[in-house]
């Protein structure tokens, strides 16, 4: 096969975890996503000489399961080193090789092999031969290898990953760092993503489902099979059945639509997403060949210029977040549970939306978003050409390789009753700046692009250049909507293309580090310290951008916004802005401290880098999750040497009023400003250019800031307990206090689960904390930890939030970091029993937690 994109397609595995290729008396079940082949690969970095061979000796390369993520184990490079990557050594080459067998009995059978993902620019040789290749690292990809298999013997798989053309604003991870899987299949065959649903008619008393089912022949001579649909109601129960009779010439291809009518139908929402289910079974005299199922939702959902987004019949206001690819101490290396950990956190905030910026996500993103009623804005690519790994220009891009990317993109994501939106790019500025005189066609050509694999849903693009707008262009023409990031950008295409439904796409970019509260307070936006280690009292933000306040503001005032992603959901390695403007650079450079020492991961998230939350966490949840009050009071209470000294204080509720009190002394009671009547309103109407007002307050943000927050500014400081009970509607609605932890005196360790199952991908994470004797946090302990397992876990790593810190991930010791780390356990494939973590401190205390691992989790 030469290289390129001629027949690459796309597939997701759907859940289908069988058992195949077992015993020789067993029946081969065609239809299954072999899983098992993740586990025992071996693998070198480089290139070696000589690996494709048959009888390669690999003996000793590195064995390793999959996903698997070569940089993540650093080292990180030295602390004065560029941060933007992520100071991991993600650039280079690897090879893996794993040896399995296919049994005789499969001879005629289609052996295909499917790539969630590697990073970049992966080979793929099956026995010596290459069987094909693909560009993108973050995109999915299905081989046809069956030419180079060898049935009733041992076959060797290797996958040659290059990074060195990837190029990246942020740590993109390095080798296959997402599943594997193959599948046998009968010669006629349902291709890979050839199984979709739609439904083009919803109404009360009865929905139309759309059905087609793509079917192909790779045998010699023509066959006839047996084709059954069923649809599946969220309860498991068929609905709908309809049967048909197949005859394929041998290479031909045929599409077969059907509709059904679904009496009753149960609607996908935020609130209640019932999954119905559409299967498609290919049978030859009443033997099973090949059986595919696919979800779907029953939903309506349209896009408006002057009322937002609306989700079957009533508006939606987007709750949104971005979230990059990696997953903190994990890299990039992708586990379901990794992501529906970080989906869990950012459901109890209150978010319903996910942005998955600025590639193509693993397929269990979309999976989970469809069983948590998330709605997705789905996105392909951030640049043109180099971030694809493809040196070209954007026009090139565009014209010669991008429809083999939407494609497969396209195919696999169309199902998910959670993608209510493409995106066909983000911030791409030779585009938006029309700098070769073709972007208006370019647009053009990527929406045509999306628009062949799915018509049902519209397109879009996160934008960041005003001027696109202005003066008569027409580059935004073929998009249905826009996405916009920052500052209130949009303004300018509300004007020009006042019938497009706008998104902000990017909210806030705001910045702090998890329990780091600095004095005095910032006295501006951009007042970042110089020790690199953000305020935690979350008043600073990029120079671009704004702290949540200001945001909460442009989603108050502009109404007709479909709602806000906010940058981001979490911390993420790389991209340690906040910039400091430089009149030599305009653009700024990353902080650094006095010595030179910069970060290596972000400080925007609302949620640090092991999935802790900073304290703004509390601030969106105040005002996005209605069913459930929320009382955050910070910071600790643990100021010695501060005594008598003014202590600012805030609390994040969603409460309106409430009354502080200090060891039982009350000092006073606050209130929410009307955010109606801020001066801020006004200029906001009107402008995205505005300044508030600075007042009295050395920061001039606060005008903005009471009306979603409570603060006292002048608390003075005195160990013990400082409490407030909070008021909504003049009813208390509970309290909340933060009180002076004494001498550290044990760990405490918090699993988030106590049983795992043994399937090699499933994960517990171990929040460790240093209490005192009556178990309050220790809020400024930074002693190092060590840490052993036994029992049928794996130690994949540890975090704990410090964007400066340049501990390995996956080393056994770390660093609490403000009283705290997350500790990342993985299960053994097919082991079970009792497992254990110790801990140890190197004051001597020591800690242990237990878990199962075994069938269920």
């Amino acid at each position: 096969m030469r290289k390129g994109h001629a027949f690459l397609i796309v597939w997701s595995l759907l859940g289908l975890v069988l058992a195949a290729c077992t015993t020789e008396n067993e029946p081969v079940p065609d239809w299954t996503w072999q899983q098992d082949i993740n586990f025992d690969w071996r693998f070198s970095p480089g290139d070696p000489a000589g690996a494709l061979a048959m009888d390669f000796d690999d003996r000793d390369w590195e064995r390793v399961d999959l996903p698997h993520d070569w940089a993540i184990r650093g080292p990180f490079g030295p602390p004065e080193s560029d941060g933007n990557t992520g100071k991991l050594p993600w650039k280079g080459e690897g090879t893996y090789r794993k040896v399995f067998s296919l049994p005789a009995r499969a001879d005629g059978k289609r052996l295909q092999f499917l790539f969630d993902g590697v990073m970049a620019n992966p080979t793929v040789y099956l026995n010596g031969t290459e069987v094909g290749s693909w560009r993108y690292g973050y995109n999915s990809f299905w081989i046809d290898a069956t030419d180079a298999a060898r049935f009733g013997s041992e076959n060797v798989l290797v996958v040659h990953a290059d990074t060195r053309d990837h190029q990246s604003r942020w740590y993109p991870g390095a080798g296959i760092y997402r599943k594997v899987g193959f599948r046998l299949v009968d010669p006629l065959h349902i291709p890979v993503w050839g199984l979709t649903a739609t439904t083009p008619e919803v109404g009360e008393e009865e929905a139309l489902v759309h059905a087609r089912v793509e079917l192909a022949h790779g045998g010699d001579r023509p066959k006839s099979a047996h084709l059954t649909l069923r649809v599946m109601d969220p309860e498991g129960r068929e609905v709908a059945r309809d049967e048909q009779d197949v005859t394929l010439k041998p290479g031909e291809s045929q599409i077969r639509d059907l509709d059904f009518r679904i009496a009753g139908p149960q609607r996908w929402d935020v609130d209640h997403p019932h999954l119905y289910a559409l299967e498609a079974t290919l049978s030859s005299e009443n033997i099973p060949l090949q059986v595919e199922s696919v979800p779907f939702g029953i939903r309506t959902f349209s896009w408006t210029a002057n009322d937002g987004f609306h989700l079957n019949g009533r508006r939606v206001q987007l709750q949104g977040v971005n979230l990059h690819h990696d997953q903190g101490p994990l890299g990039a290396a992708f586990y379901p549970r990794a992501m529906e950990r970080q989906l869990e956190i950012m459901k109890e905030m209150g978010v319903n939306a996910l942005r998955t910026s600025h590639n193509a996500c693993a397929p269990e993103v979309l999976d989970l978003c469809d069983r948590m009623g998330i709605l997705v804005f789905n996105e392909l690519f951030d640049k043109y050409g180099p971030t694809a790994s493809v040196d070209c220009s954007m026009g090139e891009f565009v014209d010669t390789y991008a429809e083999a990317e939407v494609r497969n993109f396209v195919r696999r994501d169309r199902n998910h009753p959670s993608v209510v939106i493409w995106s066909i790019g983000n911030e791409i500025a030779e585009l938006l700046t029309d700098s070769d005189g073709r972007a208006a066609e370019h647009v053009a050509h990527m929406v045509s692009y999306f628009k062949t694999y799915d018509p049902t849903r519209p397109t879009t693009m996160g934008c960041h250049i005003p001027s696109v707008s202005e003066g008569g262009k027409h580059i935004l023409d073929a998009l249905e909507t826009t996405g916009w990031n920052y500052a209130r950008r949009y303004v300018s295409t509300r004007k020009a293309y006042p019938d497009m439904p706008l998104i902000y796409s990017e909210s806030a970019s705001a910045f702090g580090t998890r329990g780091a509260y600095k004095l005095p307070l910032a006295s501006d936006k951009e007042d970042f310290g110089t020790d690199g280690e953000l305020t935690a009292y979350m008043l600073t933000a990029a120079t671009w951008s704004d702290i949540p306040e200001i945001e909460f503001e442009y989603m108050r005032i502009d109404t007709f916004l479909a709602g806000e992603f906010v940058w981001t959901g979490f911390d993420y390695l790389g991209e340690p802005t906040p910039v400091i403007p430089m009149e030599e650079v305009p653009w700024g450079k990353f902080v650094t401290t006095p010595e030179g020492y910069g970060a290596r991961s972000s400080y925007f998230g609302i949620v640090d880098l092991a999935g802790l939350p900073k304290d703004s966490y509390y601030n969106y949840r105040s005002l996005w999750k209605k069913d459930e009050h929320t009382l955050h009071l910070t910071p600790h209470w643990n100021w010695a040497g501060h005594e008598g000294q003014p202590v600012p204080v805030c609390l994040y509720t969603d409460g309106d009023e409430a009354e502080l009190f200090l060891n039982g002394r009350s000092l006073g009671r606050k209130r929410k400003s009307d955010p109606d009547r801020a001066a801020t309103s006004r200029a906001m109407r009107s402008s995205f250019d505005y300044v508030v007002g600075a007042g009295t307050d050395p920061n001039p943000y606060y005008e903005a800031v009471d009306a979603y927050r409570l603060r006292w500014m002048d608390v003075p400081y005195e160990a013990g307990e400082l409490k407030a009970v909070v008021y909504k509607d003049g009813q208390s609605i509970g309290s909340t206090a933060v009180r002076t932890a004494g001498d550290p005196a044990r760990l405490a360790l918090t699993p988030d689960r106590s049983r795992l199952r043994a399937d090699g991908f499933d994960l517990c994470y171990v929040t460790v904390d240093m209490v005192d004797g009556e178990g309050v946090l220790c809020p400024l302990a930074m002693d190092t930890l060590r840490f052993e397992v036994e029992g049928p876990v794996v130690f994949l790593g540890v975090a704990n939030g410090d964007q400066m810190g340049h501990d390995i991930f996956t080393d056994a010791t770390h660093p609490l970091f403000y009283g705290k780390a997350v500790v990342v356990l993985r299960s053994k494939p097919g082991s079970r029993g009792s497992a254990t973590l110790h801990v140890r401190s190197v004051s001597g205390m020591e800690a242990t937690a237990e878990l199962q691992v075994g069938d269920g989790g």
